[in-house]
């Protein structure tokens, strides 16, 4: 009885699946619902803003401090000094104090590499988020061209299960009619068998490919999709010239590379600074306990001058690790482009291997399905074994599974050709 709960557990989760009636998709609604609905990227979002929010601790706007400043102290011994008919008190044993202390900055070395390095911590931000962009147009496509092909292999398996049963059935009459030897009926009934279980296999594929799909859109695994082919391919550069020059200049990984490099070029420019004077104007009111020296209110405005003229050396510490830093970013942007370089060849290759296996496995499936009637007919006329209906049904099978295949692969390999060279952000982001 084991054999039956496969079948009879995937018949319950089917059912499930299609409860409710499935929303029709095409690949860019899917795309633009990834958009929305996709938690991986929803966290990029939020990653912006916070990467966004951090870089703006280091611009170079002249905010102002406002310090409000509270004391109060117990203190002694009293000290007081002779001053008309009292003494006057120099040292109160209690003393407090309330004061407000506000700073302008008005000159710092450095302003414009800051300006830049802010600007350039904002672009590789930005550029993070659109590679994940990238990344997920590719997932979403590759998912749901995955599931197209899944139900094309469904069908496929599907028909083969159907070829098997027919030839059972005919094997069966030619038996009852003395035409075929016995031991026939039970290899044509096992070859079904395998054939029906292929079916099941082919269909576990179809619901898995679903529920990939349905991950990526922020959808509930199991809710029912109806998907078709794209109306026409997706478009690539005409030459790999043109594919390598697009990758270089919209990688969002090789612009964000580039960015981080302007920031490290800048950072090594503020570490030189850092040890130049800076100005800046202070004013402050205190409102405290008065003594014979000090009125219960007090002011102060001017200018205030800092100039660390000794560091103990920090200002070639930072600037030595600000400029291995750049180094770094150098390198890993010569590798970068050349692994971009390489992806993009790569995809160029798939996509040519697929136009030309996917012209081959056509012409193979129509001469599968010639050569299995030619078999079924002489099988009949008792001048073929049963062994070669079998060899041309399986080949049939295979033959249009393969063009499935086929086709599934140059489209593949399109959407990666599109992806390794960032066509698919040309748009701006939703």
């Amino acid at each position: 009885m084991k054999w039956l709960m496969v079948p009879l557990m995937l018949l319950v989760a089917r059912s499930i699946a299609s409860a409710a009636p499935p929303s029709r998709l095409t690949m860019a609604e899917a795309v633009r619902e990834a958009f929305r609905s996709n938690p991986g990227f929803r966290a990029a979002r939020y990653d912006l803003a916070a990467s966004v929010t951090e870089a703006a601790r280091g611009k170079p706007i002249a905010r102002p401090t406002l310090n409000l400043e509270a004391e109060a102290l117990l203190q002694g011994p009293i000290v007081t000094f002779p001053r008309g008919s009292e003494d006057a008190t120099v040292l109160p044993d209690r003393y407090s104090r309330l004061g407000l202390v506000l700073e302008q900055p008005l000159f710092g070395a450095g302003t414009q590499a800051a300006w830049r390095r802010y600007r350039a911590l904002v672009g590789a931000s930005e550029e993070n988020l659109r590679k994940a962009a990238n990344d997920l147009i590719r997932d979403v496509s590759k998912a749901y061209l995955d599931l197209i092909t899944a139900r094309e292999m469904e069908r496929v398996a599907r028909e083969g299960a159907e070829l098997a049963e027919a030839h059972v059935a005919m094997v069966r009459r030619m038996v009852d009619a003395g035409l075929a030897a016995a031991r026939d009926l039970p290899a044509a009934e096992a070859e079904s068998a395998e054939a029906r279980e292929g079916l099941i296999q082919a269909s576990d594929g179809a619901m898995l490919a679903l529920g990939n799909l349905n991950r990526l859109l922020g959808r509930p695994l199991t809710d029912a999709v109806e998907v078709m082919y794209p109306d026409t391919e997706p478009a690539i550069p005409a030459s790999l010239d043109e594919a390598l020059a697009l990758a270089s200049n919209q990688r969002p990984e090789l612009v964000l590379l580039r960015q981080q490099i302007e920031a490290a070029a800048s950072g090594t420019s503020l570490a030189r600074v850092q040890s130049l004077p800076s100005i800046a104007v202070r004013a402050s009111f205190q409102q405290q306990t008065p003594s014979a020296f000090t009125n219960s209110r007090w002011y102060a405005v001017g200018l205030k001058l800092q100039w660390p003229l000794l560091d103990g050396g920090k200002t070639a510490l930072d600037t030595g690790v600000a400029r291995a830093r750049l180094e770094q970013l150098r390198a890993l942007l010569q590798e970068a482009e050349a692994g971009v370089r390489l992806d993009v060849q790569s995809a160029w290759a798939a996509v040519r291997s697929a136009r030309a296996r996917l012209d081959t496995v056509g012409q193979q499936a129509k001469a599968a399905e010639k050569a299995l009637e030619i078999s079924v007919l002489r099988y009949e006329q008792r001048s073929a074994p049963l062994l070669e209906v079998t060899a041309a049904r399986l080949a049939v099978t295979r033959a249009r599974a393969a063009a499935v295949k086929a086709k599934n692969d140059l489209y593949a390999a399109l959407l990666d050709c599109r992806h390794a060279c960032a066509m698919d952000l040309e748009v701006a982001l939703p």
